[in-house]
């Protein structure tokens, strides 16, 4: 099946989204970015409120909490390879902006995904394929799914089996698999006859398939990544660690883990939360309802039902007061609240943006 993938004229959608805004004139483009420091900022993070209609309105601020790209668009995600995922208007299908707001592909797609290696697997109807920094059809849409590239190759179902695709899409590992995951340090999980091993990225068994696989698809997906060369296996719905030969680094002994992240890795004992190092030690003791991976030195923690962080020694850094958060990533977290409230902090806990967003 053949699709089109095409660049569209910035004005021309702009012209559309600058419809779509109660107070921008008929000639005034949406994404209107003079006088801001784009240039400046280092980082790009996505940004909500509302506006006087009552309508979510996203865009980006900068790690200061300077709007750097106007609050226009219905919703935006991250940026990937100076590329972010946004939807203008709420009836209109995604496309992808630059760094100054503008859009860059504008691919008509039911759905797209981030940038990676230089690709993107976008759908097209039923099946999926790949386009290229100009929006240009890289690989045709003929897979079930398909995931980001990761080491030159990217993890795509067929006729309900999975195997990976090279950029060209030539089948590199043919398709196999009952599931198959993106390669992590060199090596992929795969699910085959229902047990889990790790290949190479040709296909080469370096670990046999003789692991039970995970409770779900999302820790399938998460938790057998190799992260700091050691990758979560279950054994008798108990969870330990292994290294990239195969060899049990952790027995098996805790109810639930976390990947390692920063040299630590959280771990469950009943309904409480701690952290053991790379040997299996507790370093900090289970005392939280919940607790997510270490990123630039802090951790989300649960205490009742609010989330805060703790650093490296379990000491509390920023107290429990938010409904959801997101680890930190370039010195600011995400944060959300049931009363509507959304915005970043940064490691010290103080607000850098703070705005209201539906529920």
């Amino acid at each position: 099946m053949a699709h089109a993938f095409w660049i569209l004229a910035a004005n021309s959608l702009l012209a559309t989204a600058s419809a779509a805004q109660e107070t921008a004139s008929a000639n005034k483009p949406a994404y209107d970015t003079r006088n801001v420091a784009v240039g400046r900022a280092r980082h790009l993070f996505p940004a909500f409120s509302q506006n006087d209609s009552d309508e979510n309105r996203a865009g980006f601020i900068d790690e200061n909490g300077n709007v750097v790209i106007p609050l226009r668009f219905y919703y935006t995600a991250s940026f990937s390879e100076d590329l972010a995922y946004a939807v203008v208007r709420r009836d209109q299908p995604p496309v992808y902006i630059d760094r100054a707001g503008y859009v860059a592909i504008a691919p008509q797609a039911d759905d797209i995904s981030p940038f990676s290696e230089g690709l993107a697997a976008v759908r097209f109807g039923r099946f999926w394929g790949f386009i290229d920094k100009r929006g240009k059809q890289a690989i045709e849409p003929r897979f079930d799914f398909a995931t980001q590239f990761r080491d030159g190759l990217a993890a795509v179902q067929v006729n309900g089996r999975w195997g990976y695709v090279d950029k060209t899409g030539r089948m590199k590992v043919s398709a196999i698999f009952d599931y198959a995951t993106a390669l992590s340090d060199g090596l992929a999980c795969v699910v085959f006859n229902g047990k889990a091993g790790y290949i190479n990225k040709n296909g080469k068994w370096i670990i046999k398939p003789n692991l039970e696989t995970m409770a779900s698809l999302t820790d399938q997906v998460f938790l057998s990544k190799f992260s700091e060369g050691l990758a979560v296996f279950r054994r008798d719905n108990r969870y330990g660690f292994i290294n990239k030969s195969g060899q049990v680094v952790i027995e098996p002994s805790f109810e639930r883990v976390g990947p390692f992240r920063e040299g630590l890795a959280a771990f469950s004992l009943g309904n409480t939360k701690g952290f053991i190092d790379k040997t299996g030690n507790i370093v900090i003791a289970p005392r939280f309802d919940d607790a997510d991976y270490f990123s630039e030195g802090l951790a989300a923690f649960k205490l009742g039902v609010k989330w805060g962080f703790i650093n490296q020694s379990g000491t509390i850094v920023i107290k429990p007061q938010f409904d959801r958060v997101e680890y930190f990533h370039n010195g600011l977290a995400q944060f959300w609240n049931d009363d509507g409230t959304t915005g970043y902090i940064d490691t010290d806990g103080k607000y850098v943006w703070r705005s209201k967003w539906k529920n």
